[in-house]
């Protein structure tokens, strides 16, 4: 009897516990005991190193409903840095954007330009008035790209009759002192934390012009052709300098020449009525005077020859020392012969090349010299001919 109790009892607790189980699955609403499953395996399969690092309000990688909106985080994630974030932080679009803003401001900040004035070093200070001068900002980058910009300027210290304005124009008026000046340029970019200036600077000098000395440019040397047709023009200009060596504008010269031969001069051309016969020259000396009340303050001369040229000298330049190239190889040098005159001076002539003796080794050819590794040690002669002989001592070492 009492087996069969015992039978009953336990029948009776199985039934009523699948009465209870049944109960709570129809009162769930439809889909909600699926759901459950999936976030419990989900909860399951999330990496162990999250688990650590996330609090446990934020381990379904979500943001609370806690933090949503809000402009703060937990006090336990100050000060964590970024590979320490929950990656329910971590991984936020509009944090994601803000780290990207505060890598870019910081890249733009190693970047390197410098600022550079760019204009004349040299200014004269006029004898009355004033005069001017516009200088550039230019921006350079590591690269060494340029780019012109718009910057504020100013001058590093004061300076009497010298001022420069917002847009780079120096004025120096008649009133200035010979001395420098320092141009500043200040160019800024960014905003904010991102903010960088950049200065460029410039010192000028200012002088007043002395007459330092006079130049005549024109042909010293003038070749004749044996064409020219007579009466024989040439020109000469005179360039009154002040003491660095520049032009002195609207300086005028007074010019003389002094000569035997039957020619004309006038405000530095010279026309010669008839030329010298072959064999013959014609020389006069130039002379240009600045004068100041009356009285030379500075001359300068230039002597001139009209002449027929004749072949004179050919100058032969070229290595003189060659090393011995080892057998099997060769090595080659290039000669240039210049033929001149009388006078030293060039002339548009063509030579014959040639060595003195046949040399093992050793080949000539319109001034390309080749040796090879069967020449042999020692010294020999390059030759050149035109109306005139010269020659070139080789040496082979």
């Amino acid at each position: 009897m009492n087996r069969i109790l015992k039978r009953i009892t336990l029948f009776l607790m199985v039934f009523l516990l699948s009465l209870c189980l049944t109960s709570q699955l129809l009162a769930a609403p439809p889909g909600q005991g699926k759901k459950a499953d999936s976030e419990k395996h989900q909860f399951r399969h999330q990496s162990q190193e999250e688990r650590k690092i996330a609090p446990p309000g934020l381990q379904d990688g979500r943001t609370p409903p806690g933090l949503v909106d809000k402009g703060g985080l937990p006090p336990g994630l100050h000060g964590r840095s970024l590979d320490e974030l929950p990656p329910g932080i971590r991984n936020n679009r509009n944090f994601q954007e803000a780290i990207k803003k505060l890598r870019e401001k910081e890249e733009e900040k190693k970047k390197v330009f410098t600022l550079s004035v760019v204009g004349s070093k040299f200014i004269i200070i006029p004898d009355e008035d004033a005069t001017t001068a516009t200088y550039k900002a230019v921006l350079t980058d590591e690269a060494g790209n340029k780019e012109e910009v718009t910057a504020s300027w100013k001058l590093l210290h004061d300076k009497d009759g010298v001022s420069i304005d917002r847009k780079g124009v120096l004025e120096i008026t008649a009133s200035a002192e010979p001395g420098t000046v320092t141009l500043v340029a200040d160019y800024t970019t960014g905003e904010g934390d991102a903010e960088k200036t950049y200065r460029g600077s410039l010192t000028v000098e200012l002088y007043k012009q002395v007459v330092g000395a006079i130049k005549i440019e024109g042909k010293q040397f003038v070749a004749l052709k044996g064409d020219e047709t007579e009466p024989l023009q040439l020109a000469y200009t005179a360039t009154v300098k002040d003491q660095e060596g520049r032009a002195i504008p609207d300086k005028e010269v007074t010019w003389s020449v002094e000569t035997t031969a039957e020619l004309e001069l006038a405000d530095g051309k010279v026309t010669i009525a008839k030329l010298p016969e072959r064999g013959e020259e014609i020389t006069f000396t130039l002379r240009a005077k600045y004068m100041v009340d009356g009285e030379v303050f500075k001359s300068t001369s230039l002597t001139v020859i009209v002449y027929y040229p004749v072949v004179n000298n050919i100058i032969i330049t070229g290595n003189s020392e060659i090393t011995l190239p080892d057998q099997g190889k060769e090595v080659t040098e290039e000669y240039e012969a210049v033929v001149v005159d009388q006078h030293g001076q060039k002339m548009e002539k063509e030579v014959v090349w040639f060595l003195s003796d046949s040399l093992p080794g050793v080949t000539l050819d319109d001034g390309i010299l080749t040796v090879t590794g069967e020449a042999a040690r020692g010294s020999f002669w390059l030759w050149v001919f035109n109306e005139v002989i010269s020659g070139f001592e080789v040496t082979i070492v």
